[in-house]
């Protein structure tokens, strides 16, 4: 399954799903960190970088299809941080990026 049908599926209900998937975090430091989207979910999703980040601190996540997620990380530990996306507006900018709706 592709990335689009993979966030799409999601979209439409299918809950958490793994994902493999490149994007950015931009963080409070203004630090433009690659990393690997691992696990999207309705109201977060799960990323593996080799920086740090403080929990708590909001970041912006960069796809080229999705655009900029606002999210804020809830936890990190050894290479992986679980987020939470900030808001609705953040959900609603995935929904139309994979062409679904709820």
């Amino acid at each position: 399954m592709d990335q689009r049908s993979v966030i799409a599926a999601w979209v439409n209900g299918a809950g958490r799903r793994d994902v493999q998937c490149p994007i950015f975090v931009h963080d409070g430091q203004d630090r433009r960190l690659p990393a690997v989207l691992l696990e999207l979910s309705y109201n977060g999703c799960q990323v593996r970088l080799d920086e740090p980040l403080d929990v708590g601190e909001d970041v912006i996540l960069v796809h080229p299809e999705l655009g900029e997620i606002t999210a804020e990380v809830r936890w990190w530990t050894a290479g992986r941080s679980g987020m939470r996306f900030a808001n609705a507006a953040a959900r609603s900018a995935i929904q139309a990026s994979a062409g679904g709706g709820r």
